[in-house]
């Protein structure tokens, strides 16, 4: 099913893509040849990681990873250049490269601080045996 959407976006050209709730657990490579796709909606699958095709993105600029099974933020994310909007919630982060962490702090994002405060008190309660206190898996409305 995810393939042939994507090979759909391939012939279209498309701006937009959304896999979300394909239950993925790989994102297609073919993904990375969609020069002109500015936003890609992978959320609500089983992702653990992101091929190192999707660096080509240059168009991209909204990308939704939320509630996957990543446990580190993928090294191809900084390679994003026009990327603005970033959504992690719902992961499992803990193991966060220096090269990463400083890309995602670099301020590019104005909900970093959001972003970093929220993966310490997760780590900080699974550190503790307990789980985070999250209602949702949700980002929070601004």
């Amino acid at each position: 099913m995810a393939d042939s959407l994507v090979l759909r976006a391939l012939r279209g050209n498309a701006r937009h893509l959304d896999l979300g709730g394909k239950q993925l657990r790989r994102v297609p490579k073919a993904v990375g040849r969609l020069q002109a796709l500015t936003r890609l909606q992978l959320r609500n699958n089983l992702i653990t990681e992101l091929p190192a095709e999707l660096q080509t993105l240059d168009n991209l600029t909204d990308l939704n990873l939320g509630n996957n099974s990543l446990e580190a933020l993928p090294e191809v994310l900084k390679h994003l250049t026009q990327l603005k909007k970033l959504h992690l919630f719902g992961n499992k982060l803990g193991n966060l490269s220096p090269s990463v962490l400083d890309w995602l702090l670099s301020g590019r994002f104005p909900d970093t601080n959001f972003f970093y405060s929220q993966l310490m008190r997760q780590e900080t309660a699974e550190n503790c045996g307990r789980s985070p206190d999250h209602h949702t898996n949700q980002p929070p409305s601004h």
